[in-house]
């Protein structure tokens, strides 16, 4: 991103990285946890993960082909099936423990703040 507004000619550029992390535990009551509560809710009702299931397919069978070259076209569906089923299982694990309000973690994401002057 600072490259992008070199090129555009921004003056005073700033790159901050942001030391904020998040803490997540019942009874979810602020507003933070209720517009992550919503995030994961729809992607659960989605059975999206990092990706949708196509994307995600197409990221695990090229792995799956670098790693293992020789695989064949139908263990790589019944491996990445099976992977796919143990991330839907594992959501309603955590959907379930959302609704129990017994889910507490703490996590953290690389953020950044690029500023500048035009």
């Amino acid at each position: 991103m600072p490259g992008y507004f070199a090129k555009l000619n921004v003056s005073d550029i700033q790159v901050y990285l942001s030391d904020k992390c998040m803490s997540f535990h019942p009874p979810y009551t602020t507003e933070e946890q209720s517009i992550c509560l919503e995030g994961i809710k729809d992607n659960i009702n989605r059975e999206f993960g990092i990706w949708d299931k196509e994307a995600t397919k197409r990221y695990f069978t090229a792995g799956y082909k670098h790693e293992y070259p020789e695989a064949k076209d139908t263990d790589i569906e019944q491996q990445f099936n099976k992977n796919w089923q143990d991330l839907l299982e594992g959501n309603k694990d955590f959907l379930q423990a959302l609704q129990d309000k017994s889910l507490a973690i703490g996590s953290g994401t690389v953020m950044y703040l690029v500023s500048g002057r035009k």
